[in-house]
C-alpha cells in the first residue's frame, strides 16, 4: 500500500499520531510523597513495636507504610544515597538485644514457676492438686528448655534405667491366718 505525499503528511500531522504527543518521563527518586521522615531514635520504636504488633498498625500509627515498618522490624532501613535497602547493624544489633534481654525474661520466670511448683509439688501445698502441679512444672521446663542457649548435640545416646525399689522379705509384715475348713 502507498501512500499518497498528502495522505502522509495528514498522518503524520494527526493528532492520535503518537511522534506529536510529549511525554514527560519523570524518575522519582527516594521517598514516594508524604512519606514521613524518621529519627534514629523514631526508627527504634518502630522496630521495637513491629517485633510485637503487627506492621500495618505501627505503620498506621507513625504514618509509614507497612513494608517500611516490616524491613526496620528486621534491622533493614533503605539509603537514598545507594537507593537500595542495607541492614542496619546498629539498629540490628538493639534489636537483637532487647530480644535476647525478652527472651532472658521469659525463660527467668519459667524457671521460677516451675520451681515453685515442684516445691509445691514437695510440700502438698493447696490450691492446685499434685497432677495439676506436675503439669504446670512440666509445660514451664518445656518453655525454659525451648528459649535456652542451644547447645551442640552428642550423638550418643544416653539411657537411664531406674529400678523400682524392692523391699525384701524380712521387712514385710507376715502374719499367719488360721486355716479353718467349711463343711
Amino acid at each position: 500500500m502507498y501512500l499518497s505525499e498528502d495522505e502522509a503528511q495528514e498522518r503524520i500531522t494527526h493528532p492520535a499520531n503518537l511522534s506529536n504527543v510529549v511525554v514527560e518521563i519523570k524518575k522519582r527518586t527516594g521517598r514516594p510523597p508524604g512519606t514521613v521522615t524518621l529519627s534514629p531514635a523514631a526508627r527504634e520504636i518502630v522496630a521495637q513495636a513491629s517485633r510485637v504488633l503487627p506492621p500495618v498498625k505501627v505503620a498506621e500509627a507513625f504514618g509509614i507504610t507497612r513494608r517500611h515498618a516490616s524491613n526496620l522490624s528486621r534491622g533493614i532501613s533503605s539509603n537514598g544515597s545507594h537507593g537500595r535497602q542495607e541492614i542496619n547493624e546498629d539498629l540490628k544489633g538493639k534489636l537483637d538485644n532487647s530480644a535476647k534481654a525478652l527472651k532472658d525474661q521469659i525463660q527467668d520466670k519459667a524457671l521460677e514457676v516451675l520451681m515453685a511448683s515442684i516445691d509445691g509439688l514437695a510440700e502438698g501445698a493447696k490450691g492446685l492438686t499434685p497432677v495439676n502441679r506436675a503439669k504446670v512444672a512440666k509445660e514451664m521446663a518445656i518453655i525454659h528448655d525451648r528459649l535456652g542457649e542451644k547447645k551442640p548435640t552428642d550423638q550418643s545416646v544416653k539411657v537411664l534405667i531406674y529400678a523400682p525399689q524392692q523391699k525384701e522379705l524380712e521387712e514385710y509384715d507376715v502374719m499367719d491366718a488360721p486355716i479353718k475348713e467349711v463343711s
